[in-house]
């Protein structure tokens, strides 16, 4: 992961979590097919989490930290002026002996006190700002047991307040503060205010302010407890979705992919709350999506417990987009769950997504290709009966003549059969792959190319022909 976003108020904003490199692994080299999706995923800047640097800051104190020549960092000329200049006395120095003599001057100590007791006695501006703030806390706090309505209006947006001076122990505070308010109206709906006033709470409203609000607190707690922050973020989405807090810890259980998805998309059809609108749907999706990246980052080891989290999660929000007609979303989650896999060296289940994409997205214009980069590396990779399984699931639903030979290709190769694969499997492949190779190039490259590696070991026969 990378350094805190720099928005002041990024707390309150959607994060993106990349699996740290730390965790990333080599994956198996199965052949040198390196089909790269190309769809566009919307490309937004990533935020990044409290207490890591950024790639292009970490460059930087590596540059500055990690070397032990003893040079200075202001090498340029207008680096230096720039720091030979005195705010205090607001005067420009020649070379730095002057202007160290200036800093010992007692012309220099008399502005410099001067200065200092005038920023003691003029607050600035942001000082206001907090301490009206923290007056606002207080009131707020004192009505918390009377008028949790009012209370939870004013604490909440005082959390926003608060969070843009980078207290973090405060601000924490007051999301507790929030969420107490929130669960106790959430239990007794005569809390909620009057209705028509401004501090009146529908059931949507608050569901979708506890979700706010326990997101920003999970991402505050991810600076250095993880732990905590992995149960707000599951407590965030098991809440807002009406599940139990378990049932995504329950459903991987069996470290199978194909059982954790069958688990998932039962709880995905069994959500209560019906989500009428099309932006509630879309906060639970991207709610899903961050709370999934956010336990596969925190993740340490292959069999951690919040790995599994992370793709049950993934899975349950492939079931739950399916189930709210949203394909397209769906079929990204199925693309994050492969890049998934494969950092974290599990390309056989990466490939297993392909059956998720049969079945369900073959509509997408990269479909076809994904699978036919599952079936080739399952081959290559010498897992045939995975590599048959998808050839067959593809020729039951799109039966075409590449799939017909690659079901063939198998059984051979399973078989041993070297009299085929010298005299026939090359020739039988040229004529399979003509349609495909003028409708589909991408599909056809990524096949051609696992072939000429699946039988370049029998060219020998090629040559004697």
């Amino acid at each position: 992961m990378s350094s805190k976003p720099s928005d002041a108020n990024s707390i309150f904003e959607y994060w993106s979590y990349p699996l740290p490199t730390k965790y990333k692994r080599v994956t198996e080299d199965v052949s040198s097919l390196q089909y790269k999706n190309t769809r566009d995923h919307g490309k937004q800047q990533p935020h990044y989490a409290f207490g890591y640097l950024s790639p292009s800051s970490t460059r930087l104190v590596e540059g500055l930290v990690g070397t032990q020549e003893s040079h200075s960092c202001f090498d340029d000329e207008d680096d230096l002026q720039a720091n030979l200049y005195c705010a205090v006395c607001k005067k420009k120095f020649a070379n730095p002996a002057t202007f160290t003599a200036h800093q010992q001057s007692d012309k220099h100590k008399k502005n410099l006190r001067v200065s200092s007791s005038k920023s003691k006695a003029q607050p600035s501006k942001a000082g206001k700002e907090k301490q009206a703030a923290l007056e606002s806390l207080k009131k707020a706090q004192a009505i918390m047991e009377k008028d949790p309505a009012v209370a939870a209006t004013v604490l909440w947006n005082i959390a926003k307040d608060i969070a843009r001076y980078s207290d973090t122990g405060l601000t924490e505070s007051v999301l507790v503060d929030v969420l107490d308010c929130m669960r106790r109206m959430e239990s007794d709906p005569s809390l909620r205010g009057a209705k028509g006033s401004p501090a009146s709470w529908s059931v949507r409203s608050l569901l979708k302010t506890m979700l706010d609000c326990r997101l920003a607190l999970a991402r505050l707690l991810s600076t250095n407890n993880k732990e905590e922050a992995a149960k707000q973020y599951n407590l965030a989405l098991c809440n807002y979705l009406g599940i139990p807090k378990d049932a995504v810890s329950n459903s991987c259980a069996d470290h199978s992919p194909l059982e954790i998805y069958k688990q998932t998309s039962c709880i995905a059809a069994a959500v209560p709350r019906k989500f009428a609108k099309e932006e509630d749907v879309a906060q639970a999706i991207k709610a899903m999506d961050e709370t999934a990246s956010a336990l596969l980052a925190f993740a340490n080891e292959d069999q951690d417990a919040l790995l599994w989290q992370g793709i049950a999660l993934h899975m349950l929000q492939h079931a739950f987009a399916l189930c709210k007609g949203n394909s397209s979303a769906a079929y990204n989650v199925i693309l994050k769950l492969i890049s998934c896999f494969k950092a974290i060296g599990m390309g056989y289940f990466a490939n297993e997504c392909a059956a998720l994409i049969i079945e369900h997205h073959m509509s997408e214009s990269d479909a076809k290709a994904q699978v036919a980069f599952a079936v080739m590396s399952s081959i290559l990779s010498s897992d045939l009966v995975r590599a048959a399984r998808l050839a067959k699931k593809y020729s039951n639903a799109c039966d075409e003549p590449w799939t017909r030979y690659m079901e063939e290709l198998i059984k051979r190769r399973s078989m041993l059969d070297t009299a085929w694969m010298c005299n026939n499997a090359w020739a039988e492949w040229t004529r399979a792959s003509l349609e495909l190779k003028h409708n589909d190039h991408d599909t056809f490259a990524i096949l051609n190319d696992g072939i000429d590696k699946i039988l370049s070991p029998y060219k020998w026969c090629f040559a004697a022909i």
